[in-house]
């Protein structure tokens, strides 16, 4: 019997980079209308600071449930299962804890306030899943990104006719 591990392989760094962005989409998207609903449906009455006057807390918050929640429920989000791409427990190769998946998440949503504190950092998050696969954020959650080889199908040279014969 295989190992689970023998079955993944390191997910390249443009297939992620495609994920986060199909998923900052749709994130930003719900986003955009719960906002303009909000606006519409709530009065302002002046007392009351709705989420979408706040927007890039309201995001964040969106964001940070939308990928713990899908990474709890799938092991995945749909950007990552979009591009084939899956989070598992970097030592066993298996589905992902929901604590594990909390604390990727919490790491990856920290690593959007480092422009605050200087902007060289954000190389410090990039350059890690250049050279190794891994981002900061799966070293402190201990994950993997990975793409299952069992999914992915080898090409196979077609038979001629006349080699059959």
């Amino acid at each position: 019997m295989q190992s689970v591990l023998g079955r993944l392989r390191t997910a390249e760094f443009g297939a992620r980079f495609m994920a986060r962005f199909m998923d900052g989409f749709i994130v930003f998207a719900v986003a955009a209308v719960i906002a303009g609903l909000g606006a519409v449906l709530l009065p302002d009455d002046g007392w009351f600071r709705a989420p979408w006057d706040h927007p890039r807390t309201a995001r964040s918050a969106l964001a940070f449930v939308y990928e713990a929640g899908f990474l709890v429920a799938w092991g995945t989000t749909p950007g990552k299962r979009r591009m084939n791409l899956e989070v598992v427990d970097a030592m066993s190769g298996e589905r992902v804890r929901p604590v594990a998946a909390v604390v990727r998440t919490a790491a990856w949503m920290g690593a959007a306030w480092v422009p605050v504190i200087g902007f060289g950092l954000p190389v410090l998050f990039v350059l890690p899943i250049l050279w190794t696969g891994f981002g900061i954020h799966d070293y402190i959650a201990r994950t993997w990104v990975v793409t299952r080889v069992d999914d992915v199908e080898e090409f196979e040279a077609p038979v001629s006719p006349s080699d059959s014969a």
